[in-house]
């Protein structure tokens, strides 16, 4: 089928009543310039119109939004309706809008890709987020930094990590022994004084990092992986 085909049928489809043929070729054409290929472009044409239909957004916009996703996370076309649905899910999980969601990623996306956090488990971090008031590109640059902070970044952070009894498995990606990791902190933290707590916590995350770090460890292990099976149920 080719990509002219594909938008006909995609503007005649009554699931999508707010796409139109012109509207569904300016989606693959955002999505080719992002470096889709032909397969992928219309395996996420569908995803990115019905993105820009929940989130209110122009075809153009949500085709990037899609792409970009897509991309930091090495998913193939076929994945975009799942990451919509995400999307989606979270938006109504945070009561925020789906472009938050899209600027949160666009923040936080590479980074949580590289360490090893998955897309589902990244939207449930940006849904804690979000509930705590710090959505958008806010909580996503906030979020990277406390990924990034997760490994000492001096000797002093370092120090303070090791008297929190908090250890990382170097066998392991960050994101996958996560829950683990946001265990040792709360245990360790709930030893600390308020004052000692924070002195902590800004030693290891910094003045940007422990914003998110006071979130997820408020919100703790077990509601992080809650949060991310139930939004995964709409997802991947």
């Amino acid at each position: 089928t080719s990509l002219a085909e594909e938008a006909r049928k995609l503007g005649a489809d009554v699931t999508l009543p707010a796409t139109s043929a012109s509207s569904a070729v300016e989606a693959m054409q955002e999505l080719g310039k992002a470096g889709l290929s032909v397969r992928d472009t219309q395996d996420a044409a569908r995803g990115s119109l019905e993105l820009a239909a929940a989130a209110n957004i122009s075809a153009a916009d949500a085709a990037k939004a899609t792409a970009s996703i897509l991309n930091q996370y090495q998913l193939a076309g076929t994945k975009a309706t799942k990451v919509t649905d995400l999307l989606s899910a979270a938006s109504i999980n945070a009561q925020g809008n789906i472009q938050d969601f899209v600027e949160g990623f666009r923040a936080l996306g590479p980074t949580a890709n590289t360490a090893g956090v998955s897309v589902d488990r990244t939207t449930a971090l940006l849904t804690e987020l979000g509930q705590a008031g710090l959505a958008g590109a806010f909580g996503g640059t906030a979020l990277k930094t406390f990924l990034l902070r997760l490994s000492p970044a001096s000797k002093e952070a370092r120090e303070a990590q090791e008297k929190l009894n908090v250890t990382l498995d170097h066998t392991r990606t960050l994101g996958a022994q996560l829950p683990e990791v946001i265990a040792q902190y709360v245990a360790g933290l709930k030893k600390l004084d308020p004052i000692a707590r924070t002195d902590a916590l800004n030693t290891i995350f910094g003045t940007r990092g422990i914003q998110a770090a006071s979130v997820v460890f408020n919100a703790g292990a077990a509601n992080l992986v809650k949060l991310e099976a139930a939004e995964s149920r709409a997802g991947f």
